[in-house]
Order: structure tokens, then C-alpha cells, then sequence
């Protein structure tokens, strides 16, 4: 067995300082870029992290040729509760919603916050009727909280990212 002397156990030590110092110097350069693609209330991806990996998925799809859904969802009179209830309260259910969703979405799924009451889900290698099953597991999630309206449409493996979220949201409504 290799004994530590008094000489090698300070070299470990600087060592370990060292590395120490470097990895919290790296933490501390990755926060802007993870605040920068974060909700700060949800913890979700933000609108800003949506607009650069949801069309990085399409294009995965279109080369995989694996079909890809996205759901859209709104808490039902979300404003109207917040009103009632305050802002506090409001911020609360958002981050509980956001919080069961997660969740109940697989890992390869993208759950972000677009702003407001208004979440987007992209479902990689999922049709329509499994996507509608994905949306009714988080339905089921905060059913006691509140209410979701959901919009679901496939992707036809050609059209822009806006044109699929347009979609979406006239399923929505």
C-alpha cells in the first residue's frame, strides 16, 4: 500500500484547491447562459430557449424522419384567478403546474414556459393520438389546481415551426 507523505498530501491539497477554484469559476460563467434560458418563476425553459432548441428538434425529426407533435396549453382563466386570489397566488399555481408537468413528461420531451399562463410542449418521436394521451397525463397532474385547455397538432415533417405553434393554437381555441 502507497503511503501519503507530509509533501504529496500538500500537492493533493493544492491540487484540489485548484481544481475547486476552476469549477466554481465555470459555474459561475455558466449562470448568465441558464438564466438566459430560464423562466425564473417555472424553472421551464423560457420563450428565448424555445426559439433556439424547438426548431433544432424539427430539423432532428426531418432528418430522422420520426414525427414529431406539440401541444399547446393554457390554464383556464388564469387571469380571472389571479385577480381573485393576487398575484402571490397566481405565481404560486404557475410554478405548482409547471412543477407536476415536468414531471409527468418524458425526458426527451421540451416543456417551456411562453410567457404568462402559456406553456408549449414539443413531443419528439410522437403522433398526435400518444401526444393526446402525454397531454391528458398532465392534465390529470393539476387537476386539483386548475383547469387546462390543450391544442395538439403533428407536424407534417415540412412546414416552419410558426405554422405547426399556429396550428396548435387553433386546436386550442
Amino acid at each position: 500500500p502507497f503511503a501519503f507523505g507530509e509533501r504529496e498530501l500538500r500537492v493533493t491539497q493544492m491540487l484540489a484547491g485548484t481544481l475547486g477554484a476552476a469549477i466554481a469559476r465555470q459555474e459561475l460563467r455558466d449562470r448568465p447562459a441558464a438564466a438566459a434560458a430560464t423562466d425564473s418563476l417555472t424553472g421551464l425553459p423560457n420563450r428565448r430557449e424555445w426559439d433556439e432548441r424547438a426548431p433544432r428538434e424539427l430539423a432532428r425529426a426531418a432528418r430522422s424522419g420520426n414525427p414529431v407533435s406539440l401541444a399547446l396549453l393554457d390554464l383556464d382563466h388564469f387571469r380571472a384567478f389571479n385577480e381573485a386570489h393576487g398575484h402571490a397566488a397566481g405565481d404560486a399555481l404557475l410554478k405548482s403546474c409547471a412543477a407536476r408537468w415536468w414531471n409527468a413528461v418524458r425526458s426527451v420531451d421540451l416543456l417551456a414556459r411562453l410567457g404568462g399562463e402559456e406553456f408549449a410542449l414539443l413531443l419528439p418521436n410522437c403522433i398526435a393520438p400518444d401526444a393526446v394521451i402525454a397531454v391528458e397525463r398532465m392534465r390529470k397532474a393539476t387537476h386539483d389546481l386548475r383547469a387546462v385547455s390543450a391544442g395538439i397538432a403533428q407536424w407534417d415533417m415540412r412546414e416552419p415551426l410558426e405554422s405547426l405553434m399556429l396550428r396548435a393554437d387553433v386546436a386550442l381555441y
